[in-house]
Protein backbone atom coordinates (compact mmCIF):
# COMPACT_ATOMS: atom_id res chain seq x y z
CA UNK A 1 0.00 0.00 0.00
CA UNK A 2 1.47 3.43 -0.67
CA UNK A 3 0.90 6.32 2.07
CA UNK A 4 0.76 9.75 1.65
CA UNK A 5 2.30 11.39 5.08
CA UNK A 6 0.56 14.33 5.54
CA UNK A 7 2.58 15.22 8.80
CA UNK A 8 4.11 14.17 12.28
CA UNK A 9 2.16 10.85 13.45
CA UNK A 10 -0.69 12.02 11.04
CA UNK A 11 -0.88 10.55 7.67
CA UNK A 12 -3.89 10.36 5.47
CA UNK A 13 -5.37 7.32 3.31
CA UNK A 14 -8.45 5.37 2.04
CA UNK A 15 -10.08 2.49 0.00
CA UNK A 16 -12.70 2.05 -2.32
CA UNK A 17 -16.09 2.89 -3.82
CA UNK A 18 -18.96 4.13 -2.23
CA UNK A 19 -22.35 3.21 -3.73
CA UNK A 20 -24.80 5.85 -4.40
CA UNK A 21 -27.57 6.44 -2.37
CA UNK A 22 -30.84 5.29 -4.25
CA UNK A 23 -32.92 7.72 -6.48
CA UNK A 24 -29.92 10.63 -6.52
CA UNK A 25 -28.95 11.44 -9.75
CA UNK A 26 -25.39 10.21 -10.61
CA UNK A 27 -22.04 12.89 -9.89
CA UNK A 28 -20.41 14.24 -12.66
CA UNK A 29 -16.96 12.91 -11.08
CA UNK A 30 -14.69 14.45 -13.82
CA UNK A 31 -15.58 17.94 -12.52
CA UNK A 32 -14.92 16.86 -8.78
CA UNK A 33 -12.98 14.18 -6.87
CA UNK A 34 -12.93 11.30 -4.71
CA UNK A 35 -10.83 10.49 -1.98
CA UNK A 36 -10.28 6.63 -0.13
CA UNK A 37 -8.52 6.10 2.80
CA UNK A 38 -8.43 4.10 6.50
CA UNK A 39 -8.39 5.88 10.02
CA UNK A 40 -6.20 3.75 12.89
CA UNK A 41 -5.53 5.11 16.15
CA UNK A 42 -2.02 5.96 15.96
CA UNK A 43 -0.55 3.82 19.32
CA UNK A 44 -2.23 0.05 18.91
CA UNK A 45 -2.56 0.37 14.91
CA UNK A 46 -5.98 -1.53 15.11
CA UNK A 47 -8.37 0.42 12.06
CA UNK A 48 -11.08 3.06 14.09
CA UNK A 49 -14.79 2.49 13.00
CA UNK A 50 -17.65 5.09 13.21
CA UNK A 51 -15.03 7.86 12.69
CA UNK A 52 -17.09 11.09 10.94
CA UNK A 53 -14.85 11.73 8.08
CA UNK A 54 -16.16 15.57 6.44
CA UNK A 55 -14.41 17.35 3.84
CA UNK A 56 -17.17 20.02 3.93
CA UNK A 57 -19.77 19.43 3.05
CA UNK A 58 -19.42 16.12 1.82
CA UNK A 59 -19.05 13.60 4.80
CA UNK A 60 -19.05 9.92 5.51
CA UNK A 61 -18.41 7.69 8.15
CA UNK A 62 -15.81 4.74 8.93
CA UNK A 63 -16.55 1.22 8.64
CA UNK A 64 -15.28 -1.69 10.46
CA UNK A 65 -11.99 -1.75 9.04
CA UNK A 66 -11.39 1.67 9.63
CA UNK A 67 -11.71 2.85 5.73
CA UNK A 68 -14.07 5.53 4.35
CA UNK A 69 -14.70 7.27 1.32
CA UNK A 70 -15.60 10.63 0.25
CA UNK A 71 -16.86 11.30 -3.43
CA UNK A 72 -18.28 14.65 -5.05
CA UNK A 73 -15.21 16.47 -3.02
CA UNK A 74 -14.55 19.86 -4.82
CA UNK A 75 -11.18 20.52 -5.89
CA UNK A 76 -9.29 23.00 -4.12
CA UNK A 77 -7.28 22.66 -0.84
CA UNK A 78 -9.29 22.13 2.37
CA UNK A 79 -9.24 20.42 5.75
CA UNK A 80 -10.54 17.39 5.96
CA UNK A 81 -12.00 16.74 9.49
CA UNK A 82 -11.96 13.27 11.47
CA UNK A 83 -13.94 12.86 14.75
CA UNK A 84 -14.26 10.20 17.06
CA UNK A 85 -15.54 10.82 20.76
CA UNK A 86 -12.58 9.88 23.14
CA UNK A 87 -9.74 10.75 20.51
CA UNK A 88 -7.85 13.67 18.97
CA UNK A 89 -9.07 15.05 15.89
CA UNK A 90 -6.25 15.10 12.69
CA UNK A 91 -3.93 17.70 13.43
CA UNK A 92 -0.37 17.93 11.68
CA UNK A 93 1.06 18.21 15.52
CA UNK A 94 -1.34 17.06 18.27
CA UNK A 95 1.04 19.19 20.54
CA UNK A 96 1.52 22.56 19.34
CA UNK A 97 -1.96 22.90 17.09
CA UNK A 98 -3.69 26.25 16.56
CA UNK A 99 -7.51 26.63 18.78
CA UNK A 100 -9.94 25.53 16.46
CA UNK A 101 -7.95 24.23 13.35
CA UNK A 102 -8.62 21.11 13.12
CA UNK A 103 -8.16 18.68 10.64
CA UNK A 104 -5.63 18.11 7.90
CA UNK A 105 -4.97 20.34 4.82
CA UNK A 106 -5.43 17.74 1.73
CA UNK A 107 -5.42 19.53 -2.17
CA UNK A 108 -7.44 17.14 -5.10
CA UNK A 109 -7.89 18.07 -8.46
CA UNK A 110 -11.13 17.81 -10.59
CA UNK A 111 -11.53 14.34 -11.42
CA UNK A 112 -8.91 12.99 -9.01
CA UNK A 113 -9.05 9.70 -6.92
CA UNK A 114 -6.81 10.59 -4.11
CA UNK A 115 -6.33 6.78 -2.53
CA UNK A 116 -4.39 5.26 0.43
CA UNK A 117 -4.86 8.01 2.61
CA UNK A 118 -4.28 7.11 6.54
CA UNK A 119 -5.12 8.99 9.48
CA UNK A 120 -3.21 8.35 12.48
CA UNK A 121 -5.78 9.52 15.85
CA UNK A 122 -4.86 9.85 19.14
CA UNK A 123 -6.74 9.03 22.29
CA UNK A 124 -7.87 12.05 23.70
CA UNK A 125 -6.45 12.78 27.82
CA UNK A 126 -9.07 12.21 30.04
CA UNK A 127 -9.19 14.89 33.24
CA UNK A 128 -11.45 14.46 36.47
CA UNK A 129 -12.67 15.84 39.76
CA UNK A 130 -14.47 17.35 41.82
CA UNK A 131 -15.60 20.36 43.15
CA UNK A 132 -16.73 20.90 46.45
CA UNK A 133 -17.31 23.94 49.51
CA UNK A 134 -15.22 23.90 52.45
CA UNK A 135 -17.75 21.30 54.57
CA UNK A 136 -17.17 18.89 51.57
CA UNK A 137 -20.51 19.48 49.90
CA UNK A 138 -20.75 19.24 46.51
CA UNK A 139 -21.02 22.43 43.88
CA UNK A 140 -23.42 21.18 40.98
CA UNK A 141 -23.65 23.53 37.73
CA UNK A 142 -19.75 24.75 38.47
CA UNK A 143 -18.27 25.12 35.26
CA UNK A 144 -14.49 24.18 34.46
CA UNK A 145 -12.70 25.95 31.26
CA UNK A 146 -9.30 24.08 30.44
CA UNK A 147 -6.96 27.12 28.71
CA UNK A 148 -3.83 26.69 26.97
CA UNK A 149 -1.06 28.95 26.41
CA UNK A 150 -0.72 30.64 22.76
CA UNK A 151 0.57 33.42 20.77
CA UNK A 152 -0.94 36.69 19.14
CA UNK A 153 -0.44 37.85 16.05
CA UNK A 154 2.74 39.68 17.60
CA UNK A 155 4.43 36.43 19.12
CA UNK A 156 3.25 37.30 22.98
CA UNK A 157 2.07 34.54 25.02
CA UNK A 158 -2.14 34.66 26.11
CA UNK A 159 -3.99 32.30 27.68
CA UNK A 160 -6.53 30.87 24.72
CA UNK A 161 -9.83 29.92 27.03
CA UNK A 162 -11.45 26.71 25.79
CA UNK A 163 -15.06 24.76 25.66
CA UNK A 164 -15.75 24.14 28.90
CA UNK A 165 -18.07 20.96 31.28
CA UNK A 166 -20.20 21.40 34.29
CA UNK A 167 -20.42 19.30 37.23
CA UNK A 168 -22.74 16.79 37.91
CA UNK A 169 -25.41 16.30 41.20
CA UNK A 170 -21.95 14.94 42.60
CA UNK A 171 -20.36 18.03 41.76
CA UNK A 172 -18.11 15.57 39.39
CA UNK A 173 -16.36 16.95 35.95
CA UNK A 174 -14.67 14.83 33.20
CA UNK A 175 -13.32 16.05 29.93
CA UNK A 176 -12.89 13.23 27.17
CA UNK A 177 -12.15 15.72 24.19
CA UNK A 178 -9.35 17.33 25.06
CA UNK A 179 -6.18 17.10 22.58
CA UNK A 180 -2.69 16.11 24.45
CA UNK A 181 -0.50 19.56 25.75
CA UNK A 182 -0.21 21.49 28.70
CA UNK A 183 -3.46 22.80 29.92
CA UNK A 184 -4.57 25.27 33.19
CA UNK A 185 -7.79 25.28 34.62
CA UNK A 186 -10.23 27.62 35.54
CA UNK A 187 -13.27 26.78 37.81
CA UNK A 188 -16.92 29.26 37.97
CA UNK A 189 -19.11 28.17 40.24
CA UNK A 190 -21.14 30.54 40.19
CA UNK A 191 -24.47 31.41 37.30
CA UNK A 192 -23.01 34.65 36.29
CA UNK A 193 -23.13 34.94 31.92
CA UNK A 194 -19.41 33.85 30.97
CA UNK A 195 -19.97 36.67 28.15
CA UNK A 196 -21.53 40.19 28.19
CA UNK A 197 -23.59 40.53 31.68
CA UNK A 198 -25.56 43.78 31.92
CA UNK A 199 -26.48 44.47 35.09
CA UNK A 200 -24.31 45.79 37.55
CA UNK A 201 -25.71 43.25 40.44
CA UNK A 202 -23.53 40.61 40.09
CA UNK A 203 -22.96 38.98 42.97
CA UNK A 204 -21.54 35.01 43.20
CA UNK A 205 -22.30 32.62 45.49
CA UNK A 206 -18.71 31.63 45.19
CA UNK A 207 -15.31 32.91 44.35
CA UNK A 208 -13.67 31.95 41.22
CA UNK A 209 -10.55 29.58 41.45
CA UNK A 210 -7.87 28.24 39.33
CA UNK A 211 -5.92 24.93 39.69
CA UNK A 212 -4.39 23.54 41.85
CA UNK A 213 -6.81 25.98 43.96
CA UNK A 214 -5.72 29.91 43.84
CA UNK A 215 -8.11 32.58 43.31
CA UNK A 216 -5.29 34.76 41.43
CA UNK A 217 -5.02 33.56 37.52
CA UNK A 218 -1.46 35.18 37.62
CA UNK A 219 -0.85 32.08 40.13
CA UNK A 220 -2.51 29.24 38.26
CA UNK A 221 -0.51 26.20 37.61
CA UNK A 222 -0.57 24.25 34.34
CA UNK A 223 -0.48 19.95 33.60
CA UNK A 224 0.64 18.02 30.78
CA UNK A 225 -1.72 15.48 29.59
CA UNK A 226 -0.92 12.91 27.78
CA UNK A 227 -2.54 10.88 24.86
CA UNK A 228 -4.68 8.23 26.47
CA UNK A 229 -3.78 8.94 29.80
CA UNK A 230 -6.31 9.77 32.84
CA UNK A 231 -5.49 12.64 35.31
CA UNK A 232 -7.35 13.46 38.26
CA UNK A 233 -7.14 17.25 39.59
CA UNK A 234 -8.96 16.09 42.83
CA UNK A 235 -11.16 18.34 44.85
CA UNK A 236 -10.82 21.69 44.31
CA UNK A 237 -12.52 24.18 46.78
CA UNK A 238 -14.42 26.92 45.99
CA UNK A 239 -15.01 29.56 49.02
CA UNK A 240 -18.06 31.69 49.63
CA UNK A 241 -17.87 35.01 48.71
CA UNK A 242 -20.03 37.83 48.02
CA UNK A 243 -17.15 40.00 47.09
CA UNK A 244 -16.52 43.96 47.66
CA UNK A 245 -17.80 46.48 45.77
CA UNK A 246 -16.61 49.35 43.29
CA UNK A 247 -18.34 52.68 43.95
CA UNK A 248 -17.18 54.09 40.38
CA UNK A 249 -17.85 57.68 38.65
CA UNK A 250 -17.27 57.98 35.26
CA UNK A 251 -16.04 61.77 33.99
CA UNK A 252 -16.12 63.24 30.16
CA UNK A 253 -13.12 65.50 29.14
CA UNK A 254 -15.36 65.34 25.32
CA UNK A 255 -17.40 68.16 26.55
CA UNK A 256 -19.92 65.74 24.91
CA UNK A 257 -22.94 63.44 26.20
CA UNK A 258 -21.32 60.10 25.99
CA UNK A 259 -23.20 56.61 25.85
CA UNK A 260 -20.06 55.07 28.06
CA UNK A 261 -19.45 51.80 27.71
CA UNK A 262 -17.46 50.30 30.39
CA UNK A 263 -15.80 47.07 30.24
CA UNK A 264 -14.52 45.06 33.32
CA UNK A 265 -11.83 41.82 33.79
CA UNK A 266 -9.89 40.49 36.00
CA UNK A 267 -6.10 41.11 35.02
CA UNK A 268 -4.72 37.83 33.58
CA UNK A 269 -7.99 36.38 33.00
CA UNK A 270 -9.90 37.35 29.55
CA UNK A 271 -13.06 35.13 30.73
CA UNK A 272 -13.86 37.06 33.56
CA UNK A 273 -15.57 40.19 31.14
CA UNK A 274 -18.79 42.11 32.64
CA UNK A 275 -20.15 44.67 30.44
CA UNK A 276 -21.98 47.58 31.45
CA UNK A 277 -23.87 50.34 29.15
CA UNK A 278 -24.70 53.61 30.27
CA UNK A 279 -27.03 56.01 28.80
CA UNK A 280 -26.14 59.59 27.16
CA UNK A 281 -24.19 61.71 29.80
CA UNK A 282 -21.49 63.73 30.74
CA UNK A 283 -20.67 61.74 33.91
CA UNK A 284 -22.28 58.55 35.40
CA UNK A 285 -22.22 57.08 39.08
CA UNK A 286 -22.41 53.18 39.88
CA UNK A 287 -21.85 50.40 42.05
CA UNK A 288 -20.69 47.59 40.61
CA UNK A 289 -20.67 44.73 43.15
CA UNK A 290 -19.28 40.74 43.21
CA UNK A 291 -15.44 41.74 43.18
CA UNK A 292 -12.96 39.63 44.68
CA UNK A 293 -9.40 40.72 45.95
CA UNK A 294 -6.69 40.86 42.85
CA UNK A 295 -6.08 43.28 39.68
CA UNK A 296 -8.82 44.45 37.20
CA UNK A 297 -8.40 46.43 33.99
CA UNK A 298 -11.29 48.76 33.03
CA UNK A 299 -12.06 50.16 29.22
CA UNK A 300 -14.03 52.94 29.52
CA UNK A 301 -15.33 53.53 25.78
CA UNK A 302 -17.10 56.75 24.71
CA UNK A 303 -20.06 56.85 21.70
CA UNK A 304 -18.77 60.04 20.38
CA UNK A 305 -16.35 58.13 18.12
CA UNK A 306 -14.22 55.18 18.04
CA UNK A 307 -11.16 55.83 19.36
CA UNK A 308 -12.37 57.72 22.40
CA UNK A 309 -10.96 54.87 25.13
CA UNK A 310 -8.98 54.58 27.95
CA UNK A 311 -7.76 51.53 29.85
CA UNK A 312 -7.13 51.94 33.96
CA UNK A 313 -5.68 49.19 36.07
CA UNK A 314 -7.04 49.32 39.90
CA UNK A 315 -6.80 46.77 42.67
CA UNK A 316 -9.86 45.33 45.04
CA UNK A 317 -8.54 44.51 48.40
CA UNK A 318 -10.62 43.34 51.38
CA UNK A 319 -12.92 46.11 51.29
CA UNK A 320 -15.39 48.44 48.82
CA UNK A 321 -13.12 50.68 46.76
CA UNK A 322 -14.30 54.12 45.35
CA UNK A 323 -12.95 55.08 41.98
CA UNK A 324 -12.93 57.52 39.78
CA UNK A 325 -12.27 57.39 35.88
CA UNK A 326 -12.17 60.03 33.09
CA UNK A 327 -12.48 59.81 29.48
CA UNK A 328 -9.85 61.94 27.51
CA UNK A 329 -10.13 63.86 24.47
CA UNK A 330 -8.88 61.63 21.48
CA UNK A 331 -5.59 62.15 20.49
CA UNK A 332 -5.21 63.10 16.73
CA UNK A 333 -2.76 60.84 14.36
CA UNK A 334 -0.70 61.71 11.58
CA UNK A 335 0.78 59.56 9.56
CA UNK A 336 3.03 59.23 6.81
CA UNK A 337 5.47 56.81 4.76
CA UNK A 338 8.44 58.09 2.67
CA UNK A 339 11.49 56.81 1.16
CA UNK A 340 14.58 58.93 1.58
CA UNK A 341 15.69 60.48 -1.82
CA UNK A 342 19.45 60.38 -3.41
CA UNK A 343 19.07 63.55 -2.56
CA UNK A 344 18.76 63.34 1.29
CA UNK A 345 15.06 64.40 0.51
CA UNK A 346 11.82 62.47 2.03
CA UNK A 347 8.82 61.68 -1.02
CA UNK A 348 5.74 60.20 0.06
CA UNK A 349 5.06 56.54 -1.15
CA UNK A 350 1.40 55.34 -1.77
CA UNK A 351 -0.04 51.71 -1.00
CA UNK A 352 1.04 50.89 1.87
CA UNK A 353 -1.24 49.20 4.31
CA UNK A 354 -0.40 49.19 7.87
CA UNK A 355 -2.83 48.79 10.76
CA UNK A 356 -3.11 49.56 14.08
CA UNK A 357 -4.62 47.17 16.89
CA UNK A 358 -5.95 47.24 20.49
CA UNK A 359 -7.28 45.00 23.01
CA UNK A 360 -11.12 45.77 22.51
CA UNK A 361 -11.40 43.03 26.02
CA UNK A 362 -13.77 40.75 23.69
CA UNK A 363 -11.86 37.47 23.24
CA UNK A 364 -8.49 36.91 21.76
CA UNK A 365 -8.71 38.55 18.54
CA UNK A 366 -8.18 42.87 19.06
CA UNK A 367 -9.84 45.86 17.52
CA UNK A 368 -8.03 47.44 14.66
CA UNK A 369 -8.09 50.22 11.73
CA UNK A 370 -6.63 49.45 8.63
CA UNK A 371 -4.82 52.82 7.06
CA UNK A 372 -3.34 52.94 3.39
CA UNK A 373 -1.20 55.61 2.43
CA UNK A 374 -2.39 58.03 -0.92
CA UNK A 375 -0.64 59.55 -3.10
CA UNK A 376 1.51 62.40 -1.24
CA UNK A 377 2.56 58.91 1.17
CA UNK A 378 0.07 60.01 4.22
CA UNK A 379 -2.48 57.55 5.66
CA UNK A 380 -6.19 58.67 5.81
CA UNK A 381 -8.40 58.71 6.94
CA UNK A 382 -5.96 59.18 9.75
CA UNK A 383 -8.31 57.92 13.07
CA UNK A 384 -7.81 59.92 16.42
CA UNK A 385 -6.50 57.57 19.63
CA UNK A 386 -7.61 56.27 22.40
CA UNK A 387 -5.36 56.39 25.80
CA UNK A 388 -5.63 52.22 24.56
CA UNK A 389 -1.74 50.74 24.13
CA UNK A 390 -2.02 49.79 20.69
CA UNK A 391 0.17 47.26 18.37
CA UNK A 392 1.32 48.19 15.03
CA UNK A 393 0.93 45.45 11.96
CA UNK A 394 2.39 46.17 7.98
CA UNK A 395 -0.92 44.39 5.91
CA UNK A 396 0.58 45.31 2.55
CA UNK A 397 3.42 46.83 0.36
CA UNK A 398 3.84 47.79 -3.21
CA UNK A 399 5.76 45.19 -5.31
CA UNK A 400 9.33 46.28 -5.10
CA UNK A 401 9.48 48.12 -2.03
CA UNK A 402 9.61 47.24 2.00
CA UNK A 403 9.28 48.86 5.13
CA UNK A 404 12.21 49.04 7.56
CA UNK A 405 11.37 50.86 10.44
CA UNK A 406 7.62 52.65 11.96
CA UNK A 407 8.89 55.10 13.96
CA UNK A 408 6.60 57.47 16.86
CA UNK A 409 8.73 59.96 18.98
CA UNK A 410 12.15 58.25 18.69
CA UNK A 411 10.67 54.53 19.12
CA UNK A 412 10.03 51.74 17.31
CA UNK A 413 6.53 50.99 17.63
CA UNK A 414 6.56 47.73 15.81
CA UNK A 415 8.14 46.47 18.43
CA UNK A 416 7.66 48.31 21.46
CA UNK A 417 3.88 49.17 20.98
CA UNK A 418 2.44 52.63 20.75
CA UNK A 419 1.84 54.24 23.88
CA UNK A 420 -0.17 57.86 23.72
CA UNK A 421 0.55 58.83 26.72
CA UNK A 422 -0.12 62.78 27.61
CA UNK A 423 0.46 63.60 24.00
CA UNK A 424 -2.00 66.05 22.16
CA UNK A 425 -1.10 64.78 18.80
CA UNK A 426 1.07 61.52 17.63
CA UNK A 427 3.05 61.59 14.50
CA UNK A 428 4.20 58.26 12.86
CA UNK A 429 6.36 57.78 10.14
CA UNK A 430 6.43 54.47 8.02
CA UNK A 431 10.11 54.45 6.42
CA UNK A 432 9.95 52.80 2.75
CA UNK A 433 12.96 51.62 0.48
CA UNK A 434 12.58 50.37 -2.95
CA UNK A 435 14.85 47.28 -3.95
CA UNK A 436 12.99 44.20 -2.32
CA UNK A 437 13.62 41.05 -3.32
CA UNK A 438 11.47 37.98 -4.02
CA UNK A 439 12.02 34.64 -2.30
CA UNK A 440 10.11 31.46 -3.56
CA UNK A 441 9.65 27.74 -3.60
CA UNK A 442 7.95 24.98 -2.56
CA UNK A 443 7.68 23.54 1.30
CA UNK A 444 8.20 19.51 1.31
CA UNK A 445 7.85 16.70 4.06
CA UNK A 446 10.53 14.13 5.29
CA UNK A 447 9.19 12.33 1.88
CA UNK A 448 9.42 15.31 -0.62
CA UNK A 449 5.79 15.66 -0.34
CA UNK A 450 4.82 19.10 -0.67
CA UNK A 451 2.79 20.72 2.37
CA UNK A 452 -0.21 22.42 1.54
CA UNK A 453 -1.09 25.16 3.76
CA UNK A 454 2.88 25.63 5.42
CA UNK A 455 3.74 28.62 7.44
CA UNK A 456 7.04 30.23 5.91
CA UNK A 457 8.70 32.31 8.04
CA UNK A 458 12.03 35.19 6.88
CA UNK A 459 13.68 36.00 10.28
CA UNK A 460 16.52 38.39 9.61
CA UNK A 461 19.33 37.48 11.03
CA UNK A 462 19.72 41.14 13.03
CA UNK A 463 16.45 40.12 15.13
CA UNK A 464 16.19 43.66 16.45
CA UNK A 465 15.38 44.85 12.82
CA UNK A 466 11.32 44.19 13.53
CA UNK A 467 10.23 45.35 10.16
CA UNK A 468 11.91 43.18 8.55
CA UNK A 469 10.27 40.03 9.50
CA UNK A 470 8.12 38.45 6.42
CA UNK A 471 5.51 35.29 6.90
CA UNK A 472 3.57 33.77 3.67
CA UNK A 473 1.00 30.66 3.66
CA UNK A 474 2.05 27.96 1.15
CA UNK A 475 -0.63 26.91 -1.16
CA UNK A 476 -2.76 24.03 -2.39
CA UNK A 477 0.96 22.51 -4.50
CA UNK A 478 2.95 24.22 -1.20
CA UNK A 479 4.57 26.86 -3.01
CA UNK A 480 5.57 29.92 -1.61
CA UNK A 481 6.23 33.84 -2.43
CA UNK A 482 7.82 36.29 -0.07
CA UNK A 483 9.11 39.78 -0.86
CA UNK A 484 11.52 40.75 1.63
CA UNK A 485 14.23 43.13 2.29
CA UNK A 486 18.17 42.70 0.95
CA UNK A 487 20.29 41.10 3.15
CA UNK A 488 20.70 38.20 5.08
CA UNK A 489 17.80 36.15 6.76
CA UNK A 490 17.10 32.26 7.67
CA UNK A 491 14.14 30.43 6.65
CA UNK A 492 11.78 28.09 8.38
CA UNK A 493 8.99 26.15 7.75
CA UNK A 494 5.82 24.75 10.36
CA UNK A 495 2.84 23.03 9.20
CA UNK A 496 0.97 24.97 11.85
CA UNK A 497 1.49 28.61 12.57
CA UNK A 498 0.09 29.76 16.12
CA UNK A 499 -0.54 33.74 16.07
CA UNK A 500 3.07 35.47 15.18
CA UNK A 501 4.67 32.59 17.38
CA UNK A 502 7.75 32.41 15.16
CA UNK A 503 8.33 36.42 16.56
CA UNK A 504 8.68 34.78 19.79
CA UNK A 505 12.61 34.50 21.02
CA UNK A 506 11.38 31.86 23.50
CA UNK A 507 9.45 29.51 20.79
CA UNK A 508 11.87 29.92 18.01
CA UNK A 509 14.65 28.36 20.50
CA UNK A 510 13.98 24.88 19.40
CA UNK A 511 13.87 25.94 15.82
CA UNK A 512 17.12 28.72 15.71
CA UNK A 513 19.62 26.12 14.45
CA UNK A 514 17.13 24.08 11.88
CA UNK A 515 16.57 27.70 9.55
CA UNK A 516 17.81 28.07 6.18
CA UNK A 517 20.69 30.95 5.29
CA UNK A 518 19.23 33.05 2.42
CA UNK A 519 20.82 35.81 1.11
CA UNK A 520 18.81 38.50 -0.69
CA UNK A 521 20.35 40.87 -3.10
CA UNK A 522 18.63 43.99 -3.87
CA UNK A 523 15.63 43.72 -6.70
CA UNK A 524 16.97 39.67 -6.37
CA UNK A 525 14.83 36.82 -7.09
CA UNK A 526 16.01 33.30 -5.47
CA UNK A 527 14.32 30.36 -5.64
CA UNK A 528 15.07 27.69 -2.83
CA UNK A 529 13.02 24.60 -1.48
CA UNK A 530 12.21 24.66 2.15
CA UNK A 531 11.76 21.39 4.39
CA UNK A 532 9.01 21.29 7.49
CA UNK A 533 10.07 21.56 10.70
CA UNK A 534 7.61 19.56 12.78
Amino acid sequence: MRLIAIGGFITLSVVAAFSQARGVAPLDLSASAQIDGVVIDDKTGEPLANVAIAAVPISTVSDSMGRFHLEGVKPGTFRLLAKLAGYGDARPSQDRRVPGNSGVTVTVMAGQHLQHLLIHMLPSPIVTGRIADPQGRAIVGAQILPFRQGYDDDGKLISKLLGGEKTNDLGEFRFTSLDPGEYGFKVEPASRNSGLAETTNLITNYSSVYYPGTPDPLKAATLRLEAGAETRLGTLIVTPMDGFSLHLKLNSETGLNEVFTLRIRRKGDRSSLRTINFGSALQVETVISGLTPGTYEALIIGSSGPALRTVNRFEIGQGDLPLSLTLPKAVPLKARAVKKTADGQFQGVPGVEIEFLWDGFIGPTPVSVVNRSGADGVFGPNPNLGHVEKSVRVRSVPPGFYITSIRSNGHDILSEGLEVGEAREVEVTVMVEDGAGVVRGTVTDGKGLPVPGATIAMIPDDRAQSALYMSSIADGNGTFDVQSAPGNFHLYAWREMDGGAFRNADFMKPYDAQGQAVRIDRNGDLSINSRILD
